[in-house]
């Protein structure tokens, strides 16, 4: 496992109250801007002051996209420090279009982090996991439960992977089963 702080923020408005932040091309008043909502929350990559009176934060947002935002129109959450399974502690990794999926292992323990990329958040984070046993179709997974929710990580070894969020109580979906793609990990690669 490896450790590793990341710093995020919220967007806000100086003037509080609710309404649009400007993200710009560049830490100045006059670059290109976008516009994002109050309370947005944003990854801080950068901190810069260019003489201007003003602290420039260049930010993440949007998965991809970056720009710049003024001291006084963002809140600095303090730092998280997150543990990271290194790849010899991932059995099984993931994506789908909307979400990225890693179950790995600490000592005996499983756990199963799930990071959404259309918010932009984590949906669970080092939640303890179950291992499935196979299926008569094939598919091996692992379980978690949080907040109401269940996540299935399925796979079939070498073969396909496949998201899973249910209703704890009831087990109706929540969500659309999501397809994975660039699957990886100790447990995907062993031949069955």
């Amino acid at each position: 496992m490896s450790s590793t702080t990341e710093q995020f923020g919220e967007l806000k408005n100086n003037k509080g109250g609710t309404g649009e932040i400007n993200i710009r091309s560049n830490p100045s008043l006059t670059a290109s801007a976008v516009q994002k909502p109050v309370g947005t929350r944003v990854k801080i990559l950068e901190k810069k002051q260019p003489g201007d009176g003003f602290t420039w934060y260049k930010v993440s947002y949007d998965n991809t996209k970056s720009g710049w935002v003024r001291d006084d129109v963002i809140k600095v959450l303090p730092p998280q420090t997150s543990q990271k399974p290194d790849a010899d502690d991932t059995r099984l990794y993931f994506e789908t279009d909307k979400r990225q999926v890693r179950v790995y292992q600490t000592g005996t323990t499983l756990y199963m982090n799930v990071y959404n990329k259309q918010t932009n958040k984590t949906d669970i984070s080092g939640v303890s996991a179950t291992k499935l046993p196979k299926d008569t179709k094939g598919w091996e997974g692992y379980l978690a439960i949080k907040d109401g929710r269940t996540y299935r990580a399925l796979f079939i070894r070498r073969g396909e992977t496949q998201l899973q969020i249910t209703n704890s109580s009831d087990a109706k979906d929540i969500e659309p089963k999501e397809t994975g793609f660039a699957a990886k990990g100790v447990e995907y690669q062993l031949v069955a």
